[in-house]
């Protein structure tokens, strides 16, 4: 039963430091909770949607589009013969239905038209036995209707409905642009994010040193006093190691307030209450392997959404182009129509549509000169010389920007490298220092003094790791890689 006991509380004491130890966040954790809560994010991915509202606007020009009119006409016309109307009043219902087909650049249209006429003709009177007789020359009243179907084709301009997809193609680009730029402005904030990561990672290694430096100058206080018991030292060997102490310890209380806040403020950013009590899992001193300055261009370049945004402004542009040189023709259209009408004095009749028509037009117009489209044509040509230049511009900062980052990654891989050593060598000396003293050949100013700069060296190190991960992911985001999403 003891034994038993004894088994469960080893394991109880076992957990207990487990259920005490604090949750870490990666980088890629911490960018992806703040993709998820901040609206930063959430506003920048409007923008293609935005634009894709306006896309979809540019469709209602292939919908069927109703027209309908009602007219009543009364009217007292000249006379010009005994046979002409004294009166007459008109009653007209017209509807129609149209539409543009974008797959011919043709236009369709069916139509409805309904006509009352009611005019006082005056008769002829003829003499006759029983008296005179009136004999009517028209029909006092008058139902007519017709129903028609029209189709106008253009043969030139805007054959094949090139002008009708013009505001659909032209936003289509637009669409995409703006979710290139959307992901670019959002992997600068992530870029800035990342930075802040890393000024946490940094807080926390400074403060490991810290600590140790604080924990070496504790015990260096306990073995001076033991040795001032024993009359080893003198007393002012006390006060400096109790200065040490406290030196250390307030480097240590300003870093954990540091600390605090940088934990305070991503907390915020991230949307994560509970990143005050975490701790980061980023190995601050792990290096890259890096592909060379013209290796990583050569990635680079096809990939680049800056040099892919104006690869689209040029599509858009030649697109555009395309619509001036399409105004610039003539127009040429063929027209066909296909009507039934019918007309009678009874109502009922005149529905019988029973008379056909038949139409066929074809129509010729052409602005002489033209020299709105030729302008336009000759802006657009310079618009695309300017974005050549713009892209070779680009290039040429992505490639320079790209050999930058690489060749400072490379040469601080040297300074850390250093750093190293430098670290050894302080903490050898250090080793020498402390030996010397306890030898009564050294004083403890100088055990001190190496401690300080061992400490000094570390925190070097640290600093030149942390700003050689601030490189990397400047590198990673002018690759397009610190945001990565499938286009």
């Amino acid at each position: 039963m003891l034994g038993r006991v004894i088994f469960y509380l080893f394991i109880f004491l076992l957990l207990l430091p487990l259920s005490g130890t604090a949750q870490t966040i990666t980088l890629d954790e911490f960018l992806q909770a703040v993709k998820t809560t901040h609206p930063l994010i959430g506003r920048e991915s409007l923008t293609p949607e935005i634009e894709a509202t306006n896309r979809a606007r540019a469709l209602s020009a292939r919908n069927w589009s109703v027209s309908a009119e009602q007219s009543f006409v009364h009217t007292k016309p000249i006379s010009t013969s005994p046979f002409s109307p004294t009166r007459v009043d008109e009653i007209g219902l017209r509807a129609s239905f149209q539409r543009s087909l974008w797959s011919t650049g043709g236009r369709l249209s069916v139509g409805w038209q309904s006509n009352f006429s009611d005019q006082n003709l005056p008769g002829i009177s003829l003499p006759g036995d029983g008296g005179s007789a009136t004999i009517s020359t028209g029909l006092s009243r008058l139902y007519e209707n017709s129903m028609s179907l029209n189709y106008t084709q253009p043969l030139l301009k805007n054959y094949g409905g090139k002008l009708d997809r013009l505001d659909y193609e032209l936003t289509d680009y637009m669409v995409a642009a703006g979710r290139l730029q959307a992901l670019e402005n959002q992997e600068d904030f992530l870029l800035d994010l990342g930075n802040r990561f890393l000024d946490w990672v940094l807080l926390e290694e400074k403060k490991i040193i810290a600590e140790e430096r604080l924990r070496l100058a504790n015990d260096e206080l306990d073995h001076t006093r033991e040795k001032r018991k024993a009359n080893l030292v003198d007393e002012v060997d006390v006060l400096r190691s109790e200065d040490a102490v406290r030196q250390a310890r307030q480097n240590l209380v300003l870093l954990e307030t540091q600390l605090k806040a940088k934990k305070a403020e991503l907390a915020v950013l991230a949307g994560l209450s509970n990143l005050t009590d975490m701790t980061t899992d980023y190995d601050i001193y792990r290096q890259m392997e890096l592909p060379s300055p013209a290796e990583a261009y050569e990635l680079l370049k096809p990939q680049s959404r800056l040099l892919k945004t104006i690869d689209l402004q040029k599509q858009q542009l030649t697109r555009l182009r395309g619509g001036y040189t399409e105004t610039s023709r003539p127009n040429l259209d063929l027209g066909l129509g296909v009507g039934l009408k019918g007309g009678d004095d009874d109502f009922g009749n005149a529905l019988e549509l029973t008379k056909p028509d038949f139409t066929v037009l074809l129509s010729f117009t052409h602005q002489l000169g033209g020299n709105a489209a030729k302008a336009d044509i000759a802006r657009t040509d310079l618009q695309l010389r300017q974005l050549k230049l713009q892209y070779e511009t680009v290039s040429l900062q992505l490639e320079s920007t790209l050999h930058n980052r690489l060749v400072q990654l490379i040469e601080l891989e040297k300074v850390l490298a250093l750093n190293r050593e430098q670290m050894e060598s302080a903490a050898k000396k250090t080793a020498e220092e402390l030996n010397l003293y306890e030898q009564g050949r050294g004083e403890l100013t100088f055990v001190i003094q190496s401690q300080d700069n061992e400490q000094n060296a570390r925190l070097i190190y640290a600093e030149n790791a942390a700003g050689y991960h601030k490189l990397l992911l400047q590198y990673l985001a002018l690759t397009d890689r610190l945001l990565v999403v499938e286009l």
